[in-house]
């Protein structure tokens, strides 16, 4: 996707992807690369994969950086997004890195409870609320994308905290849209089932496979196709969609 010219859509835009190291982050993280951004990645524990990933950019030609990154911890946002803002801040925020636990509901903890809460929710908070402040110093303002995922509109009998999570992520993107319009667009990706290592148990359980044939693609979904549509979403392409989340879901869920 380009531009007229055959300039690239994000040339000269600064993103920040969280969790950008593997799988739909790493789809992602390239996808902006292609067009033109430089990226800042960040990882928790991968972090031989987000070097390589890395190592796969710069070979390209592409201005990338790795950051150590805790989203469960405030304390290295802040750190973040001081370091971030010291060099210009970020035009492009990829609220990406999250949890997943496959659980029945009766065994669930409330520790288990709290930490997917606090990656998913309070992490995807956190992010917005610093590099928001940020991107309102911005004459041209900024866009973010949170990554949910059908689950949280879906539900199901396993993983409820994971999909009232992802339900949550959805609700605060609502919320950000107002609070940055109308020069920061926030909208949310709710991506189906996807190919990735993170969903390796489910895609392989009955469960899994009943949901594929109920998708009216009659497949799992690429990471690849996550990536795109949010290149396009960060673009002008996109400069009226604000408040929006965009079901990938190869029609799982229909609403």
């Amino acid at each position: 996707m380009t531009a007229a010219g055959n300039t690239p859509p994000l040339k000269g835009k600064r993103a920040l992807v969280s969790g950008g190291g593997r799988g739909i982050g790493a789809a992602i993280t390239r996808a902006l690369a292609r067009a033109g951004a430089e990226v800042v990645v960040t990882w928790r524990e991968r972090r031989e994969e987000a070097q390589a990933l890395a190592a796969e950019l710069a070979a390209s030609g592409v201005k990338i950086s790795l950051h150590r990154l805790d989203i469960a911890d405030p304390a290295a946002i802040a750190a973040l997004a001081a370091d971030r803002g010291a060099k210009g801040g970020v035009d492009i925020l990829i609220n990406n890195a999250g949890i997943l636990q496959q659980k029945d509901f009766f065994t669930i903890t409330a520790e288990e409870f709290d930490r997917i809460f606090a990656v998913n929710v309070r992490g995807t908070f956190l992010m917005a609320q610093a590099f928001m402040r940020q991107m309102r110093k911005n004459a041209q303002g900024g866009s973010v994308i949170n990554i949910a995922s059908v689950g949280g509109q879906l539900g199901g009998p396993l993983g409820v905290h994971y999909a009232a999570s992802k339900a949550a992520v959805i609700g605060l993107t609502r919320s950000l849209a107002r609070i940055g319009a109308p020069d920061i667009r926030v909208n949310c990706i709710s991506p189906g089932i996807i190919e990735t290592e993170m969903v390796a148990e489910e895609l392989a359980s009955p469960a899994g496979k009943a949901k594929i044939a109920q998708t009216l693609a009659g497949r799992a979904g690429y990471p690849e196709e996550i990536g795109e549509c949010a290149a396009f979403l960060c673009s002008d392409g996109a400069r009226y969609i604000t408040g929006q989340t965009i079901n990938v879901n190869g029609g799982l869920y229909l609403g």
